[in-house]
């Protein structure tokens, strides 16, 4: 019985652990998902790129992202989508758009627009 109790413990221990790593992941995302918006939803030379993996996060099947485009982003656009990555596939607490207000609206603008430069 005490193997069990000891078990249930260190999985409580890391259960709580994860969930404060989880917010730590969210809140450090914030800014940078904010930025990137911003960036997206701009008309500057980064703007398609980023786009492209705000859309991945947000509909993977729908909008694939070329991880080799990282290379080509400014350091702190790049530092940006690695935070907001971070907290995508860890923290997971929901997608992507809610994060920002007027999310959905908003993603779906840069879809119709990424869909428009692909014609």
């Amino acid at each position: 019985m005490t193997n069990v109790n000891e078990e249930w413990e260190q999985r409580m221990k890391q259960m709580q652990i994860d969930i404060a790593e989880n917010k730590d992941l969210i809140k450090a995302a914030q800014e940078p998902l904010k930025r990137l918006m911003e960036v997206a939803e701009g008309d500057s030379g980064q703007s398609v790129r980023i786009a492209r993996f705000l859309l991945g996060l947000y509909n993977g099947n729908g909008f694939p992202f070329d991880l080799t485009d990282l290379r080509a982003m400014d350091r702190s656009l790049n530092n940006d989508c690695f935070a907001v990555l971070a907290m995508d596939s860890k923290a997971c607490e929901m997608e992507v758009h809610h994060y920002l207000k007027d999310g959905k609206a908003r993603f779906e603008v840069l879809a119709e627009r990424f869909l428009d430069d692909e014609s």
